[in-house]
C-alpha cells in the first residue's frame, strides 16, 4: 500500500533504526506540534515519491543519499551515477535514503534535519496552527 500523505501537511520522514532519528522523534517539544510521520523503515518511498521527493527537494538526487552507509561503497561508484541511477538506487535500497528531512506539500518546501528544534522553527515560521 502506498503512503498518501494529506493534503497541505508537513510529513516529517525518519528511519527508526537511526539513533539520531529516533532522538528527534521523541523530543517531548516535537510531541506537541501536528504533524504526519513516516517511517522510511517499515513504509519506504516508491520509486515515484521517490521522484517527487527529489523534485521538491531541488538538488541532485545524490543530495538525497545518506553518503555514510558502508552499503553503498561497496556496491557502487557515484563517479559513474545519474540522478536517475540515484533515484532507482534508493528505491531498491531505501535504507540508504538520508533522513530525517521534512517535506512540506503546502510550502512545497524540502529540508533535511538534524535537531527537533529546526521543525520547530519551520513550523513557527510558516505559522502553523498547534
Amino acid at each position: 500500500m502506498s503512503y498518501q500523505p494529506s493534503n497541505k501537511s508537513i510529513t516529517l520522514y525518519y528511519n527508526s533504526k537511526q539513533a539520531k532519528d529516533r532522538k528527534i522523534l521523541f523530543n517531548k517539544e516535537l510531541k506537541e506540534i501536528k504533524i504526519q510521520e513516516r517511517d522510511c523503515s517499515m513504509n519506504p518511498p516508491s520509486s515515484s515519491e521517490l521522484i517527487e521527493i527529489h523534485k521538491q527537494a531541488n538538488m541532485p538526487a545524490s543530495g538525497l543519499l545518506n553518503w555514510e552507509h558502508p552499503f553503498f561503497w561497496k556496491n557502487f561508484d557515484p563517479r559513474r551515477l545519474s540522478d536517475r541511477d540515484y533515484l532507482k538506487i534508493l528505491a531498491t535500497y531505501p535504507s540508504l535514503l538520508r533522513t530525517p528531512f521534512i517535506l512540506d506539500e503546502q510550502e512545497q518546501n524540502f529540508s533535511q534535519i538534524d535537531t527537533a528544534k529546526q521543525i520547530i522553527a519551520y513550523k513557527k515560521s510558516i505559522r502553523l496552527p498547534s
